[in-house]
């Protein structure tokens, strides 16, 4: 199954990609070169096995227009230190693009654009992080950590992107733009559970007979 979604594609195969696993995964962690093919991104000439597969062949059109992954607006919910901005600051994070930087990866987003500045500067303890926590760093160029975040971070947390809109982040072009919103967090857990009813629909219907 080959699912196609502006900056990336995933391909599924029956009985999955036969590597070893590291921490009961299948994944590589390029950073630390574990997991996957040898601990490194694929190249040309590399040959995959493939395992055993298991259960029935899929033979469905499923529709998933209900997985929004072309999102221009990005959804947040303010962080501990959201009110530590300035009102210029808090106004640029509500109105102007932000466009993602060349240098983003797993780790995290970093977005280019208007600057962000705090009222006077802070250097709080570090504090667990999560996917989606949004940092300010003295430079004033926001982050959102993606998968392969650190667990702890020192920045000033500002926000934290909505778990619905992550996937839509994680399509992003170097140099493509986008705006964030503020919500509040009743409006964010709203938002997850519609998402995942529509995840149990697709569910339902994979497992359905051909």
């Amino acid at each position: 199954m080959l699912v196609l979604a502006r900056c990336r594609a995933y391909l599924a195969v029956a009985g999955g990609i036969d590597v070893p696993t590291v921490l009961g995964s299948r994944a590589t962690y390029v950073r630390a070169a574990i997991g996957g093919y040898e601990g490194r991104a694929l190249r040309a000439g590399d040959l995959l096995a493939v395992g055993a597969a298991t259960g029935a062949h899929l033979h469905h059109a499923v529709d998933v227009r209900g997985l929004d992954l072309q999102r221009a607006t990005v959804r947040y919910v303010a962080g501990p230190h959201h009110a530590l901005l300035t009102d210029e600051a808090r106004r640029l994070l509500a109105t102007a693009p932000f466009r993602l930087a060349p240098g983003s990866d797993r780790m995290g987003l970093r977005f280019e654009g208007a600057s962000l500045a705090l009222r006077a500067p802070v250097e709080p303890l570090s504090a667990g992080v999560a996917m989606g926590t949004m940092q300010l760093p003295p430079g004033g160029a926001p982050i959102v950590l993606m998968a392969d975040r650190q667990t702890t971070g020192g920045y000033p947390c500002i926000g934290g992107v909505a778990a619905v809109d992550l996937p839509a982040l994680a399509q992003l072009r170097p140099g493509e733009a986008v705006r964030f919103e503020e919500v509040s967090l009743e409006a964010a857990e709203a938002l997850y559970l519609v998402r995942e009813r529509e995840l149990d629909r697709i569910r339902r219907l994979l497992a359905m007979p051909p």
